[in-house]
């Protein structure tokens, strides 16, 4: 019997079958990299120096999914995704502040960004050299850009002082990160888009800010990038932190893809979605730096025994591995999952 490529296992998940084994990814590039004689500067630096070395570290390490190297959009200056229309004023981190500026700005139409092009190219290289691996990309939403603009601490500030502000801002944003996943969605081979709404978790803000000025925004965007993807392509969301209090209302997106971090309660997610999505975590990311062998195996039993043999539930980190993570401790991850995720 051939055995089931990774991809081959994702979607066999996601349509409710179980594949031959559990399914587990851990995204190692930037460590991977003194492997190849490059630097993490390399791997950040060079889109296709990134992809290179992503490829062979899904090669070498076994991952069931492969990640689209992002980075040279990611983190673009933001006066390559939003403009005044008129105004002169600096567009960047923490420079947004007055309902004048929000009402002056719009978003750079998604042919005009050079990162989005970038990614594009980088999505469809993977796709071509991992033909195998189910490959995800993780694209910016709302609860990124719009706090990153204003500043974390004056954006839930003006959830009291200036709710219309908030909300314009939100309304802008949402538009502007729909379109750009949605053009990743109709027009990239990807298999699995996530949105990364960072800011999002309880770690930041309160639910009650969430469930008004986060979830009605999010729920709009979702069904929107579900229809682009007409059911062929996972759409999935990315939140960091301790996100416990707001799982009922997550579950009620209209996603097929949840990417839990290490803080929250991996319990609760299942019990939140009751098998309506796939699940992806929660092995805290600090393991892999300051954990023993016998710890990552202890956490990655837990987090099977957790899933009781959910076919959905894959086994992977929260968010990001800490950089200075060696990988042997990669290596232990993925024998345990290897043990521990055997179908019974």
């Amino acid at each position: 019997m051939t055995a089931l490529s990774g991809k081959d296992r994702i979607m066999a998940a996601w349509k409710g079958e179980r594949p031959d084994r559990g399914l587990f990814n851990v995204d190692i590039g930037p460590h991977y990299s003194p492997k190849m004689n490059k630097t993490t500067n390399d791997y950040f630096g060079n889109i296709d120096t990134a992809i290179e070395i992503q490829v062979k570290s899904v090669a070498d390490f076994t991952s069931d999914i492969i990640t689209v190297p992002q980075n040279m959009f990611g983190w673009f200056p933001y006066k390559q995704l939003y403009r005044f229309k008129t105004r002169t004023d600096e567009m960047g981190d923490g420079k947004i502040k007055t309902m004048e500026q929000v009402e002056d700005m719009e978003a750079v139409p998604v042919s005009e960004i050079e990162g989005l092009k970038l990614l594009s190219r980088s999505i469809n290289k993977i796709a071509e050299l991992a033909p195998k691996h189910a490959s995800r990309v993780a694209v910016f939403g709302p609860m990124i850009d719009s706090p990153r603009m204003v500043g974390l601490e004056d954006w839930i500030a003006k959830t009291i002082e200036e709710p219309e502000f908030i909300h314009k801002l939100m309304r802008l944003t949402t538009d502007a990160a729909t379109a750009r996943a949605k053009e990743i969605i109709q027009n990239t081979p990807v298999n699995i888009v996530v949105v990364a709404d960072t800011f999002a978790s309880i770690s930041n803000i309160s639910p009650k800010i969430y469930k008004e000025f986060v979830f009605p925004y999010e729920m709009e965007m979702f069904s929107a990038l579900q229809k682009a993807a007409g059911g062929k392509k996972l759409v999935g969301l990315h939140i960091c932190g301790f996100v416990d209090p707001i799982m009922e209302e997550i579950a009620k997106l209209p996603i097929d893809w949840w990417e839990l971090d290490g803080p929250s309660s991996l319990q609760k997610s299942f019990e939140a979605t009751k098998g309506k999505m796939m699940v992806r975590g929660n092995v805290g990311g600090e393991i892999f730096s300051e954990g023993s062998k016998d710890q990552i195996y202890q956490a990655v039993k837990k987090c099977y025994e957790t899933a009781a043999g959910d076919p959905k539930y894959v086994c992977s980190t929260g968010c990001q591995i800490p950089l200075n993570a060696p990988l042997d401790q990669v290596r232990h991850f993925i024998d345990a999952a290897l043990q521990y995720g055997v179908r019974q």
